[in-house]
């Protein structure tokens, strides 16, 4: 029996909004968000981040299919066996210069 391969699974990522930001559709952050998962653009809002991973502060989630039970650590295909690594890759937009300090 062949094991069916792993499918690409599409993740609804998260956004931050810091003074610092972009506003509305001028955003590049705000214009990849909406690709990822939203219909609309608030043109008020300024959009900072772009945040990818497993972070607490605003995880990815794995979109299911219709009908899906859902996904296992042991399902075929999934690689992390510990959900707790905080994994994260963010896309950061500056609208003007501001100083950067690594996390403590």
């Amino acid at each position: 029996m062949e094991m069916e391969s792993p499918k690409l699974r599409r993740l609804t990522c998260s956004v931050k909004n810091y003074d610092w930001g972009c506003k509305g559709g001028g955003s590049q952050v705000a214009r990849l968000a909406a690709l990822n998962s939203w219909t609309h653009i608030d043109p008020e809002m300024l959009y900072a981040e772009f945040w990818m991973g497993t972070h607490e502060s605003g995880p990815s989630f794995v979109e299911q299919a219709k009908g899906e039970k859902g996904i296992s650590e042991n399902s075929p295909g999934v690689t992390l066996r510990s959900w707790e690594i905080p994994v994260s890759l963010a896309i950061r937009l500056w609208r003007s210069a501001v100083m950067i300090s690594p996390p403590c």
